[in-house]
């Protein structure tokens, strides 16, 4: 066998074995699958306020304000010169549907922190709270992110509101390993109480978000992951006492999802890959 020859088969061997490591790697196991779940709630003042009280929603699942799989107390909004408690109603408007246009969920009803303070700094009231896992053995741990909806946390009331359905793109490559959807955001809005007394130059921001998502390492540690949504924002001037419509935005199936029907995912599944 001449030289030439001798370097065309070695080509031909070095690309067998390539292909057939790379046939190996893309049947590895999807890695360090987790969710995370995240309640963010600020109000900002650049004046103080003084007798100040909100009425702001919570997110809520299962008829209960949580994070994820996390409760929600009042102790988690406590700061110094405030006192928080949780309500069912605001002050001046109990919710039903003959007095609202509101979006009900089903086994659900709305909660709202009310937070007080006798005298309301100017600055930044922030909470932000956190709960997630990367350590899951199967993705149908993953937050529904696609139909949060009565799945997941969200803001209750919801007014002006009619959940969009996300849109399964077709697939460009057949032998990928996930999905994805054409996201949807919906506009929306919710009730807030606002009493307080102050200067006529004030301005007081509120903004509220709670965010899902669920996230996976693919082949050459590449992160994969999706997300839901669901913020709200109201900026108040002045003295203001009674209650506000916030307005904000709802957004699902954002991202890409697992292809369970795909050789990784099955075997994933069927050998308990996330169990090891």
């Amino acid at each position: 066998m001449n030289s030439k020859s001798s370097i065309i088969l070695i080509s031909i061997i070095l690309t067998t074995i390539l292909i057939f490591a790379g046939c190996l790697v893309s049947l590895s196991y999807p890695t360090f699958l987790g969710t995370n779940n995240e309640y963010t709630l600020e109000i900002q003042t650049n004046i103080p306020l003084h007798n100040a009280t909100f009425y702001l929603p919570l997110p809520v699942k299962n008829d209960t304000p949580t994070v994820g799989n996390r409760l929600l107390y009042p102790s988690d909004f406590k700061k110094e010169g405030y006192s928080v408690t949780f309500a069912r109603f605001l002050p001046e408007i109990k919710l039903n549907a003959t007095q609202t246009r509101e979006y009900w969920v089903p086994g659900n009803d709305p909660c709202f922190v009310r937070i007080h303070a006798d005298l309301w700094p100017n600055g930044s009231y922030y909470v932000d709270i956190v709960n997630g896992t990367n350590n899951l053995i199967s993705p149908a741990l993953f937050a529904n992110t696609l139909y949060p909806v009565g799945n997941e946390s969200i803001f209750l009331p919801k007014l002006d509101f009619s959940p969009a359905q996300p849109v399964k793109k077709s697939k460009l490559n057949p032998f990928s390993d996930w999905v994805e959807y054409t996201n949807q955001t919906t506009r929306q809005a919710t009730w807030i109480y606002a009493d307080y007394s102050t200067d006529s130059q004030t301005s007081v921001t509120i903004y509220t978000r709670i965010r899902g998502s669920n996230y996976w390492l693919d082949d050459y540690d590449t992160s994969i992951g999706n997300h839901y949504q669901d913020s709200f924002y109201e900026g108040l001037t002045g003295e203001n006492r009674g209650v506000y419509f916030m307005t904000g935005d709802f957004t699902a199936g954002n991202m890409l999802y697992p292809d369970l029907s795909s050789p990784k995912w099955q075997r994933f599944i069927e050998q308990g890959a996330g169990q090891k």
